[in-house]
């Protein structure tokens, strides 16, 4: 008889995976079950909380509505008398919110998510003017003889406690003789930790830093772009990718009567012309 091998084998371990990286697969599996419309509704419920245990709302809601998105649209009306009641049920309500007032929802998520809201009691026409309020936080100038930088920081959501920015930087030789020549949007950062990455940087530099006033930093950004406009300077593609930023939260910051006399069409002229 043989000796049977003294090495023991190890049992294989199942794979560690969390519940959100199965969320999206779980919530198609479901949705496009044959047997999904004929599910009740208490059913679907349990279904979908099964999914999302020890999960918060602000990561699972971007994967739901895209998995609704993609959903047969009998799956969607079979949901839609569902949906409301068991987001309110979530405490999903302030989640939603902040992805709505803060465009953090693609494609048509925007559309399904006033629809619940208004089911819900929201009155939809404050919501949407509250989110085209602009929520300014600071603005900087910081330059020498040679080039210059606009920094223009905002709010990204309602409890302002985190921003997200765009700078400008300015080349005072020829030919662009105070154009913008490049253009870069900030990622969002808690307001202390943008100011330390985006402006202190420049300071340990030694290139003096001017915080402006909402009014000055618009006042000095149109001038440049009206350098861009007469020494026809083509705009830096960054800045013709992140235009709907610029319009939301530059452009629509308040005039003085300083204010250059340049308005959209002229940017968009501008951008046209020169691209």
């Amino acid at each position: 008889m043989g000796k049977k091998s003294g090495k023991k084998h190890k049992k294989r371990r199942a794979a560690n995976v969390s519940p959100l990286e199965v969320l999206r697969p779980n919530l198609d599996r479901l949705f496009n079950d044959s047997a999904f419309l004929e599910k009740k509704e208490e059913e679907i419920k349990e279904s979908l909380n099964s999914f999302l245990e020890n999960l918060k709302g602000e990561d699972v809601l971007p994967i739901f509505l895209k998995s609704y998105h993609d959903a047969p649209s009998s799956a969607q009306n079979h949901l839609e008398k569902i949906i409301p009641q068991w987001l309110e049920e979530k405490n999903y309500q302030s989640e939603l919110q902040d992805f709505y007032q803060n465009d953090k929802l693609e494609g048509d998520s925007e559309k399904y998510v006033l629809a619940w809201m208004e089911k819900l009691g929201a009155d939809i026409s404050v919501l949407q003017k509250n989110k085209e309020k602009v929520e300014f936080y600071k603005s900087f100038y910081l330059g020498n003889e040679s080039q210059g930088m606009i920094v223009v920081f905002w709010y990204t959501n309602s409890d302002k406690r985190a921003v997200r920015g765009m700078s400008f930087l300015l080349d005072y030789h020829r030919p662009w003789k105070g154009a913008v020549k490049k253009i870069l949007v900030f990622p969002e950062r808690y307001p202390w930790e943008a100011e330390k990455q985006f402006v202190d940087f420049w300071g340990e530099k030694e290139m003096p830093i001017t915080q402006m006033e909402e009014t000055a930093i618009k006042i000095k950004i149109l001038e440049a772009l009206q350098a861009n406009e007469e020494r026809q300077i083509p705009m830096p593609s960054d800045f013709i990718d992140s235009r709907d930023l610029f319009f939301k939260y530059i452009f629509a910051l308040p005039d003085t009567p300083q204010t250059p006399s340049f308005t959209s069409a002229d940017l968009e002229l501008l951008i046209e012309e020169t691209s």
